[in-house]
């Protein structure tokens, strides 16, 4: 349902211009439901008998100083055309930055803090509440406090503790929550077999993001809730998200637990596939499905035959890039597409880096909607 809500107010947000006489859309819409490629989970491999316990895996996301791109093949021309998400009021394509794949949230991420979310009531543009509560890491006891003066208590905690069960759901096995003991007996870790992903605009800057530039300590247990820390992290975030000359870094990527699909920083373009419950690689959580991506792009695409998606380096020059093909998206025929939409299967590189491409495994689909314009005349 998520997937699909998306799409349609995504729609019906773009009929005034489409029906306008001055001024009509003319580009494309992309809609996506793919899963990122996975390690073979043990318990779906061929052979393995039914109630085995898959171990967790980590899926194999961009490296470091590298991000995603999309290329478009167009009938009769083998070269390919970057495709470029429509966001926002910018219509520059070269200043699009590119694509990113991203933990949905990260229990490490010393950025994810009341303060980030300028919907909050206590914290954010209005809020009232001190930077020692807006600063501390969101896992935490102090992080629930609706008054400056409110102690840690059994409703600060039961608050907390709630957080962390939803975050798990769709945190890997692997993930240890940091702020929240000290003991490794009694750190809480994730519960699913996989991480929940999502596709966001890349950053390009990442390299001096709080979280990676040495300005804050990691998080642990007393780290998290420290009143010096607290202002840091409350001042250094946000200054981050908001400086760079006035214009900002408005791609800097903070996942939000309590609401997976407004991030407390950054641009969302969705999820990737993400399913719990019975029949999945998680049987013992809860039945969850998550998916769809929506993107617009200024261009037409009725002459598309093929998605790519790769993960590049951020700098085509600089030694030990690596280009990896991850997805290709193949053209179906048209009848399987419907009035005005062309559909894709979506097919995943089984080879590894280095080897050739090899797109075998379907890991999704995606639909392409052309002329707009034209369809609602």
């Amino acid at each position: 349902m998520l997937a699909s809500s998306r799409k349609l107010s995504f729609l019906f947000a773009l009929l005034p211009t489409l029906a306008g006489s001055c001024d009509t859309f003319t580009g494309s819409v992309v809609a996506m439901s793919i899963a990122w490629p996975l390690p073979p989970l043990p318990c779906v491999a061929v052979g393995v008998p039914a109630g085995c316990t898959p171990a967790p895996v980590v899926p194999t996301l961009p490296f470091p100083a590298h991000h995603i791109e999309m290329y478009a093949y167009y009938a009769g021309n083998p070269n390919p055309e970057r495709i470029i998400a429509n966001v926002g009021a910018e219509t520059n394509p070269n200043k699009f930055t590119g694509f990113q794949v991203l933990p949905v949230v990260d229990p490490s991420e010393p950025c994810a803090i009341r303060g980030l979310d300028r919907d909050d009531g206590g914290c954010g543009n209005k809020g009232q509440l001190s930077p020692s509560i807006c600063g501390a890491q969101i896992y935490t006891q102090k992080a629930q406090r609706t008054t400056n003066d409110e102690q840690n208590s059994d409703t600060t905690l039961t608050a907390r503790d709630q957080l962390l069960l939803q975050a798990g759901k769709v945190v890997s096995k692997l993930t240890p929550f940091p702020a929240t003991s000290a003991d490794p007996m009694l750190v809480t870790k994730g519960r699913a077999a996989t991480t929940m992903l999502v596709l966001v605009q890349h950053n390009p800057d990442n390299a001096n993001e709080p979280r990676r530039s040495g300005q804050l300590q990691a998080i642990t247990p007393i780290i998290a809730e420290d009143d010096t820390e607290s202002g840091k992290r409350f001042d250094r975030c946000k200054a981050y998200r908001d400086s760079d000359g006035g214009s900002g870094h408005p791609f800097f990527y903070v996942g939000n637990p309590k609401q997976y699909t407004k991030p407390l920083s950054g641009v969302l373009f969705g999820t990737l596939l993400y399913q719990t419950g019975a029949g999945t690689a998680a049987p013992d959580l809860p039945s969850q499905n998550y998916s769809g991506i929506t993107f617009a792009v200024p261009s037409n695409m009725k002459d598309l035959v093929e998605i790519q998606i790769r993960i590049e380096p951020d700098d085509p020059k600089a030694a030990g890039g690596i280009f990896y093909p991850v997805i290709l998206g193949r053209r179906l025929p048209d009848s399987s597409a419907g009035r005005g939409a062309i559909k894709f299967v979506m097919l995943a590189n089984t080879n590894g880096i280095g080897l050739p491409a090899n797109f075998t495994a379907i890991v999704g689909s995606a639909s392409v909607l052309t002329q707009l314009d034209e369809r609602l005349q």
